[in-house]
């Protein structure tokens, strides 16, 4: 599911406008960094949709940590980010939705 979505995410961005070759590069160049096996496909095709850098020095249960840097600071981060991402998460859960229904739908029509 992570890959799918990582690939979900490609194709949000090309819709948005935003860069879905960047993305899919990204993805394959940074995905493993993540200390998840699964979270670092969603954040770095989100960095590369972005020309954003993420990861770095974060605190997570009042423990400072670093994670490995995702994608390329093209653009210094900025609040317009996080709508922009927030656009890719809407249009994601729209796609996985769509394509789960059709893919229901296919399948019901294949066993009724």
């Amino acid at each position: 599911p992570a890959r799918l979505t990582g690939l979900l995410f490609i194709a949000v961005a090309a819709c948005l406008g935003y860069d879905a070759k960047g993305a899919w590069r990204i993805m394959r160049r940074d995905a493993s960094k993540h200390p998840s096996p699964n979270g670092g496909y969603a954040e770095a095709t989100v960095a590369g949709a972005l020309g954003i850098r993420l990861g770095g020095h974060n605190r997570y249960f009042g423990k400072d940590t670093f994670r490995e840097y995702m994608g390329d600071a093209d653009h210094e981060l900025e609040p317009q980010y996080i709508r922009k991402a927030t656009y890719l998460m809407y249009g994601v859960s729209l796609a996985a939705g769509v394509l789960t229904a059709l893919l229901s739908l296919g399948f019901y029509g294949l066993w009724s």
